[in-house]
């Protein structure tokens, strides 16, 4: 992409400065379970590898591959570990770059280990779905585990701001702007039980879009409008606490008790009257807050018939 940072890489590579790249660039950290190294050759063979620091080097040195030569040296650690926790200090430390970094980011942060761990907890429940949070790009691979129960940062990211921070038009959208913005989502004050519910929403409809039930898949593109109307439907009112609030652990044992049985069927059919009751977004429309606006006034309406 076009941001500055990648810029600022590309303007060194086409200067005079290109052989100075590997003193002015903070370059690549690589994370592997398994790196193996042959003695003779001095190739490395890395195992479900993940760059965990400097992917817009790496993007920009791939975008401008064709102008680099022998004078463009490049720093690559390389850490062996089946835990990414271990390479924390280091990215922490010697990164100064953004955008693409920030899923590596979040992943490191103590709130989404917490919310890993939460997810743990709650498989523990028999008559609970069992969700899986993967903090780790590919952590559940070859785990045959459904794909639809895996939610990486950056769906989980979309299902947490549509519920509770409602702004179902950021998730329709491009959610890297909102990991770009510190503390909407990942904050050290949420309650982790406010993550969970929100993919569990989401969950449940997706099953309903999957079985072509109850004409959802007709509403496939507004799914994250949906997720932020279902706890309204459960109250009977427009009321969202904060995520970081009393409040907030039983307002989600309340919402995931509806999804947990019959009920939610007739809760998401009331999502769609709610959605019908005014017009139809177009798909310009559904990435704006003037929508999400509207459709929390049709909401309030409807629900106080």
């Amino acid at each position: 992409g076009d941001n500055p940072v990648n810029k600022d890489i590309a303007k060194t590579l086409h200067s005079e400065k290109s052989k100075q790249f590997a003193v002015l660039n903070n370059g690549v950290t690589i994370i592997a379970p398994e790196i193996a190294i042959q003695s003779n050759t001095k190739v490395m063979h890395l195992t479900n590898y993940q760059i965990i620091n400097g992917c817009q080097t790496t993007n920009t040195l791939y975008e401008h591959y064709a102008d680099l030569n022998d004078n463009v040296e490049l720093v690559v650690k390389f850490i062996e570990s089946q835990d990414t926790d271990v390479a924390i200090e280091i990215v922490t430390a010697t990164n100064n770059q953004s955008a693409v970094e920030n899923e590596a980011f979040y992943a490191l942060r103590e709130k989404a280990r917490l919310i890993q761990k939460f997810f743990d907890i709650q498989r523990n429940d028999e008559a609970k779905e069992k969700l899986f949070f993967e903090r780790r790009e590919n952590e559940y691979r070859n785990k045959s585990i459904q794909t639809t129960k895996i939610y990486d940062i950056k769906e989980l990211a979309r299902c947490f701001i549509s519920v509770f921070k409602l702004r179902p038009h950021d998730a329709s959208r491009y959610v890297k702007k909102v990991l770009n913005t510190s503390d909407i989502v990942f904050d050290d004050k949420d309650n982790e039980c406010a993550y969970h519910c929100a993919a569990y929403i989401c969950y449940k409809f997706n099953t309903l879009i999957n079985g072509r039930k109850n004409d959802a898949p007709k509403y496939n593109r507004l799914r994250w409008h949906i997720a932020m109307l279902y706890p309204w439907v459960v109250f009977g009112k427009v009321e969202t606490p904060d995520p970081s609030s009393k409040k907030i652990t039983a307002y989600c044992d309340k919402v995931l008790k509806t999804l947990l049985n019959e009920e939610y069927i007739e809760n998401f059919k009331t999502c769609q009257r709610i959605i019908d009751s005014i017009e139809m977004p177009t798909d310009d429309q559904i990435k704006r807050g003037k929508y999400t606006s509207e459709l929390k006034e049709a909401a309030e309406k409807f629900l106080n018939k």
